[in-house]
């Protein structure tokens, strides 16, 4: 059986970058692929040629296409605050609660 380490780091890094507007390149690991989505490039992991071409694709995009980059940019950040944001987490907590608390009920 082959075990595939996953780098959590770079799923939390992830986040953090689009979260300041800052588009990534990751390789799709843990939850990497869900958090970045289609405000930045998620390649297949343990492969260097695919994430070369995702960090050359970024880069082209950064330099030849600004306004395309600095869509991506808006994009990445208002997909984190939306999708991650401490809002949605409260009421997904609130959610879960309530839901707990009537099951209790019956």
């Amino acid at each position: 059986m082959r075990h595939m380490r996953v780098d959590f780091r770079e799923v939390e890094l992830a986040g953090n970058q689009e979260a300041c507007g800052t588009p990534c390149v990751t390789t799709d690991v843990g939850d990497a692929a869900q958090i970045v989505g289609e405000t930045g490039w998620v390649v297949p992991p343990r492969d260097a040629a695919a994430l070369a071409e995702g960090i050359a694709a970024a880069l082209k995009e950064w330099r030849e296409r600004p306004d395309e980059w600095a869509g991506r940019q808006a994009a990445a950040r208002e997909r984190i605050v939306e999708t991650f944001g401490l809002d949605r987490m409260v009421q997904a907590y609130r959610r879960v609660w309530g839901e707990t608390v009537a099951e209790g009920r019956k």
